[in-house]
């Protein structure tokens, strides 16, 4: 079985290892040798093998070489996730008996063996290897850096993509969802973390005057629901100091737009709690009364006192530090939003000058916090801080002058942090000045990212805590109920909290994953802070250019990291957005485009079709196979909702289909009639460069009563019933109003007949309407029965399905339904109607897996263009085919040999900005342009360098019959990227993150 991702272990491989030769036959416990061809045999067991030891075997040859690796006999004892004797290899943990079919790698393969002497047989493997393709042997040692006897000129060169050991755009992502988690108050419609929900929306009492004062919202400081401001404060200004450093990274990460949201987030919050020059509010709760609750916020009942400091109960630390943070702040607004910039630069100046001319510790003030945080040493390290930042945010002399004045009451010599307590450190401003530096902190951050032997950041990497000791994450769904049982729980937490830090081990790396831990395994905001921000800072250093991080970690026990696949295909979608661009917009190098669209190509009157998503990397607006796309992702979201939510990314999700279908609802301007494509075919294709820079007329087509396109218009239909049903929950008036689109788009297509490729003439030449639309009609009447429960629907379906050749079709594509309307109806129909889809659709993957070509490597080969996009549509219809008791296990892992060929184990992935050597040249014209102010023309397109944006998460077209495949922009073939190449892509994707166990 396989169950999980094994750490290719490094500092253990000095042990044991003996250099082997060639085809030599190895039955020692590890080795290391060349790649040639040959056999590894499992060591004596028990005589010369102790119980739970590791054996570590590596097969090497040169970087271009691809070694073969395969096991013939395996007698391993089988239990779940192989926790007692297990076979890895390349990452793959697996144990039984049955023979381990081939893995590849490429320039090594690394395995190990591990046998539990508790299990009462002898554990034992027989595997073999050959190197099938390229290189030269590497003789090597594990004490001494690799070295080539001979290299050819292709092991010399240097790769063209960003290399780094972990996934710091993950990291960044996850550590980002983290905040969003410990969110208080009203919660915005674009959270991510969808377990969370609104809390403390009274907030609070004055334990002073016992009035209300507004101080909704804030971050809550830890596993508990105390706001701190204190050490809030702190982590928010190392956030921001990590965002104005180091922002490229962000960007380049597509996270800048959720940075920016985290501060603001608890900047807000402070603007509220500095309610006058000299008065903040520095705390929200009772300490000892929230610890004694265990459950949460959302259900909280407990009272939830404020307390402030004045001129006569002053805080220097506290309002230091608050000013800095926005100071910060108002730095990090200033381009974005530089009314709230200067907002927060007048507030940091009111509390700085009130901490300066006030002072005093703050917990002296605000005793409730002296058990907590309490104010040690001096407050003047927070006097220049703020200081400081107030110098870098104004210019002016006077600020530096103060910093400089506080500093020199300070005792640099004897700082040993940075930290809430002591900015010391912070005023120097020496961090990661020299490449000594620069080192040190990558080393201590990859050790909390994995190289400790586990991860220390939950839900990232190998082995990462599962029991934080943080209230909301220990509890159920409601409605259960949450209470100290669940704190004393030995279950893993129900709820994943991505991306937070763990306090971490001992002086001896000892870490107990234990929730009541609270020294180890607590979990804060300002444990998050220094993190996230020196993580950036290595994204920004590792020479990336704005390349993508090609080394991912799995987040869960999967050889791919679903997660981050999922995050960047909706990067892709965004960048696919035409029209004006919402401020929550991730893909900061596309800007609003074709606001004026469009002009009626009958008519010459403008009607509004701003919005939708291009095509593909042209510029025009193609109906038909975006409606398709629509659809097919869409049903991805409806089934697989769960590893959505999992992953963090629902309302990116659901922001995707929105942004269609409200172009849908624009396009369909009567019940008869619906603009089908916008822009002239051949007039977009003759100019390459950015959708900003448009000034080609920009034509609408639509079918009308006289025109018909039932395909179309059965498609369109389609993907709004089936955006009905994602929206019914979180958007009810939305969900109706596509469910009245759909229901007239369907009569209409139903109605007046006809391609819609003979109406909108100009899309011949691009996706021409072939043979008939009847699949369409009835995958529009399965939708809508599945959005309404209306038998006539099913009815309408089922007519509509006899009149197709379901033996026939051997894809699911934007021009082809009849395997989608299979799936559904068998899932939607009586039980006596459902033999018959069910054997069409076992028939028809059964063609597929069994009959239809692969490439040498494995891949579904159907046609030539858009290859991964036809196979990653073929196994989200077997995979729903499983979920429906249909050959489940085969078909699943079929699905996953599929999307893990495209992921990387074809050799490469093929997804752009992910994995080992992704595409860098897609043929896609925005990105394919420098940065505006510069020009973007053909030169562009026939550039031999990369694309200068990353356009992640698109997968390209693919490889040809035999793997081959071109990283060549002109290349439209293998490298074209569609929204329609995405969306079963992305599904699948879904799907197997849904069965992939990981919470």
């Amino acid at each position: 079985m396989r169950g999980r991702t094994c750490v290719l272990v490094g500092a253990l491989t000095t042990v044991l290892l003996t250099v082997g030769l060639p085809g030599g036959v190895l039955g020692n416990c590890g080795g290391t040798f060349l790649a040639e061809n040959g056999t590894i045999k499992s060591p004596n067991y028990p005589k010369k093998y102790p119980n739970n030891k590791l054996c570590v075997y590596t097969i090497k040859a040169s970087p271009d070489a691809r070694i073969k690796f395969w096991c013939e006999k395996m007698n391993l004892e089988k239990s779940v996730g192989c926790t007692k004797d297990w076979l890895c290899v390349n990452g793959l943990y697996t144990c039984g008996k049955y023979k381990l079919k081939e893995v590849y790698g490429e320039g090594e393969v690394r395995v190990e063996f591990r046998s539990d002497a508790s299990v009462k047989k002898k554990p034992g493997f027989l595997c073999f290897y050959v190197r099938v393709r390229g290189g030269e042997y590497v003789a090597t040692t594990t004490s001494q850096p690799t070295t080539t006897m001979k290299q050819n000129s292709s092991a010399q060169k240097s790769s063209t993509s960003c290399r780094t050991k972990y996934d710091y755009d993950n990291v960044l992502h996850k550590s980002l969802l983290f905040y969003e988690a410990q969110r208080s108050g009203y919660l915005p419609t674009t959270q991510r973390v969808t377990w969370r929900h609104d809390s403390a929306t009274d907030d609070a009492i004055d334990a002073d005057t016992q009035r209300r004062v507004d101080l909704e919202g804030g971050y809550y400081d830890a596993g508990d629901h105390v706001k701190f401001g204190f050490p809030i404060a702190s982590a928010a200004t190392v956030l921001t100091w990590g965002a104005i450093e180091y922002g490229d990274a962000y960007k380049a990460a597509g996270e800048m737009p959720e940075m920016l949201a985290a501060v603001k987030w608890i900047t807000d919050y402070f603007l509220k709690a500095h309610v006058e020059p000299n008065v903040l509010y520095g705390q929200v709760g009772k300490g000892q009364l929230d610890h004694g609750y265990w459950g949460r916020p959302e259900d909280m009942t407990m009272d939830r006192p404020a307390y402030k400091i004045t001129a006569s109960k002053p805080g220097s630390d506290l309002a230091g530090e608050t000013a800095a943070a926005l100071a910060a702040a108002a730095i990090l607004f200033q381009q974005t939003d530089p009314t709230y910039s200067a907002t927060c630069l007048q507030h940091a100046r009111e509390l700085y000058n009130f901490a300066d001319t006030y002072r005093g510790k703050y917990s002296d003030s605000i005793t409730d916090a002296n058990q907590f945080y309490k104010g040690y040493g001096t407050y003047v390290d927070e006097l220049a801080w703020a200081a400081s930042w107030l110098y870098r945010a104004t210019g002016k002399s006077q600020y530096l002058q103060k910093a400089q004045q506080h500093y020199a009451n300070l005792y640099p010599e004897g700082t040993s942090e940075l930290s809430w307590a002591d900015k010391t450190a912070g005023v120097m401003r020496t961090w990661g000045s020299t490449q000594e530096y620069r080192l040190f902190a990558e080393q201590q951050i990859h050790y909390m990212l994995g190289d400790g032997g586990r991860s220390y950041v939950v839900g990232f990497g190998h082995n990462p805590p599962e029991r934080p000791h943080h209230k909301s994450s220990s509890c159920q769904d409601p409605p259960a109920s949450c209470s100290w049982n669940d704190f004393h729980s030995t279950d893993p937490n129900p709820q994943v909290l991505y991306g937070a830090l763990v306090g971490g081990p001992n002086k001896y790396d000892n870490f107990n994953d234990v929730r009541s831990d609270y020294v180890t395994n607590e979990v804060t905001c300002d444990y998050n802070a220094g993190f996230q921000s020196t993580v950036a800072g290595l994204r920004y250093h590792a020479n990336c250019d704005g390349k993508p991080i090609t080394t991912p970690s799995p987040s869960c026990s999967t050889k791919y990291d679903y997660d981050n696949v999922l995050h960047k295909s909706l990067l892709f979608y965004e960048a696919q957005r035409s029209g004006y661009l919402p401020t929550t917009q991730r893909v900061t190098w596309r800007h609003d485009s074709a606001t004026d669209d469009a002009i009626d190509a009958d008519t010459q009157q403008r009607v509004d079709l701003e919005g939708g998503y291009y095509d593909a990397g042209d510029h025009v607006k193609f109906g038909f196979p975006i409606a398709s796309a629509a659809t097919v992702l869409t049903w991805g979201a409806i089934e697989y909702g769960d590893a959505y939510k999992a992953a963090g990314e629902m309302p990116e999700m659901l922001a995707a289909v929105k942004w269609i279908t409200d172009y849908f609802l624009k396009a369909h301007v009567e019940p008869n009639v619906l603009y089908g494509q916008v822009g002239k075919g051949q007039l977009d294709h003759g100019y390459w460069g950015r959708p900003e820079d448009m000034t080609m007329d920009r034509p609408a087509y639509k079918i009308t009563a006289s025109k018909p396109g039932s395909d179309l218009a059965g498609e369109t239909a389609a993907a709004l019933a089936a955006a009905a049903i994602l929206f019914q929950q979180t958007d009810p008036t939305y969900s109706a109003t596509c469910l009245q689109h759909a229901r007239e788009l369907y009569n209409f297509a139903d109605t007046y007949r006809g391609k819609y490729s003979d109406s909108i003439t100009d899309a011949n030449q691009f996706y021409k309407g072939y043979g008939t639309y009847v699949d369409e009609l009835a995958w529009a009447a399965s939708w809508l029965y599945r959005a309404t429960g209306k038998s006539q629907y099913l009815q309408k379906a089922q007519q509509h399905y006899a009149n197709l050749y379901p033996e026939g079709t051997s894809e699911l594509s934007w021009a082809d339904k009849t395997a989608g309307v299979m799936v559904l109806l068998l899932q939607l129909s009586h039980s006596a109607d459902q033999p018959t889809y069910r054997n069409h659709l076992e028939a028809f993957c059964e063609r597929m897996i069994k009959n239809k070509p692969r490439t040498p490597k494995g891949l579904l080969f159907i046609s030539k263009w858009g290859s991964l996009r036809y196979a990653a549509n073929v196994v989200f219809v077997c995979l729903r085919a499983a979920d429906l008791g249909i050959n489940t296990e085969e078909y699943r892992l079929f699905a996953e040999q599929q999307i893990h060929y495209m992921l990387g184990d074809g050799g490469r992935s093929y997804v752009v900005g992910f994995g080992h050597n992704p595409p860098e040249r897609p043929h896609h014209r925005s990105s394919s342009c420098q940065d505006p102010p510069a020009s973007c023309s053909k030169d562009d397109r026939d550039s031999t360098d990369p694309n200068p944006q990353v356009l992640y998460g698109a997968l390209v077209g693919g490889p040809d019959r035999y793997d081959n495949f071109n990283d060549v922009r002109i290349d439209h073939v293998t490298n074209e990227v569609t929204c329609d190449y995405n969306a079963g892509f992305q599904s699948t994707v879904a799907g197997l993150r849904y069965h992939a166990n990981c919470g």
